[in-house]
């Protein structure tokens, strides 16, 4: 299993989205006595847009790790000394190339150093870091929010940057984790499934609930390609195995209204009635332009990462626990709430009906059917 703080990551790539004016993108504050700066910004591709963030804080000390991942103290005042920067892991500095590469080792002078490159901003950029799901506390304390915070940022490089909203996690999950229900009325497979976090409150990596979705609606059946694309996915998703299995996925960040198709479902009664009359034809309703349906939240699974430890694997891996010793590592929120609960609570199913399957080039392929 994962050791600790390590978390699943997400590679976006679009256009900037800075807030409005009465939303400050970059906030400067106080915080436990020390000075605080925070950025948050949006990273749009089409309808959709995912908001990333970072955060830093102003301390005499600076506590990192070398590149033998080896805890080391840095002193404030000589954080931009190329030799001390140097010695600190890649994995815990801040790397941004907007042009000119730059290379920090706290977050606050990165946040400092976007705040005037990123200021007028207009071409594509590709941002890179870690996806943490983080317990709320106070009155939020059965809430669970996630994060995406910044780690990279760079240039987008045409022909090789496409606009994407993208991360990796290793998911766990046993026989009673799908759930089909909706498949056929609604196009969509629900895996609700658990992913290994750090979780400060207990001082041990914990497992986090997470609801991914299989959208099914994009697959035309008739397709031999996309009875394939179908075949392999559900066959490392469905199991057989009481105790957890888990398996590396790719998954596709959805978060806006997306394009559907204008069909009679669109239609309100009296032009219903007109077009059974025969007065009206479907096409003289259609309004122009594209047509969006209510916005969703979503991580949908693309493709299972056949590589490193996994990549002999037919199906998901074994996870080396029992399900007594994996409901043992599972995320406690409250005493006065069950993880099922909060399970459900962390996904709402949308109410309106999947469009039907949408059209695809025969050579797309599984990593655009999502």
């Amino acid at each position: 299993m994962a050791e600790k703080n390590i978390y699943p990551r997400f590679n976006f790539c679009g256009d900037i989205v800075i807030p409005k004016r009465n939303n400050p993108w970059v906030k400067r504050d106080t915080y436990n006595n020390s000075e605080k700066i925070s950025l948050n910004m949006g990273i749009k591709n089409g309808m959709n847009c995912v908001y990333v963030s970072a955060q830093g804080f102003k301390n005499d000390t600076i506590k990192t790790k070398n590149v033998d991942n080896e805890d080391i103290e840095i002193d404030w005042d000589d954080r931009f000394d190329k030799d001390t920067v140097d010695m600190v892991s890649s994995m815990r500095k801040y790397v941004v190339n907007l042009g000119e590469r730059r290379e920090f080792i706290t977050a606050w002078d990165m946040i400092e150093y976007l705040e005037s490159a990123l200021t007028g901003y207009a071409e594509p950029i590709v941002v890179a870091g870690i996806y943490k799901l983080r317990p709320g506390t106070g009155a939020y304390k059965d809430r669970i929010f996630e994060e995406f915070q910044i780690q990279n940022v760079y240039a987008a490089v045409d022909g090789k940057d496409t606009p994407h909203l993208t991360m990796n996690m290793d998911l766990y999950y046993d026989k009673n984790s799908i759930d089909r229900s909706e498949e056929k009325s609604e196009g969509k497979i629900f895996m609700n499934c658990y992913t290994p976090m750090w979780s400060a409150a207990d001082a041990a990596q914990k497992m986090f609930p997470v609801s991914a979705v299989f959208n099914t609606s994009v697959l035309d059946m008739t397709k031999e390609k996309h009875k394939r694309i179908y075949d392999l996915k559900m066959r490392y998703l469905e199991t057989k195995s009481k105790n957890p299995v888990h398996m590396n996925w790719a998954i596709g960040v959805v978060n806006g209204a997306e394009e559907k198709e204008f069909d009679e479902s669109c239609l309100t009664d009296v032009q219903r009635e007109f077009i059974e009359a025969g007065l009206n034809k479907l096409e003289d309703f259609k309004p122009r332009g594209n047509i969006y349906g209510e916005k969703v939240h979503e991580l949908r699974l693309i493709k299972p990462l056949i590589k490193d430890e996994f990549k002999e694997c037919m199906t998901a891996a074994d996870s080396g626990m029992t399900a007594r010793e994996f409901e043992d590592m599972i995320y406690s929120p409250s005493e006065d709430e069950t993880v099922d609960d909060m399970v459900k609570k962390s996904y709402k199913k949308p109410a309106t009906k999947a469009a039907k399957p949408t059209e695809v080039e025969e050579d797309d392929g599984i990593d655009t059917l999502f």
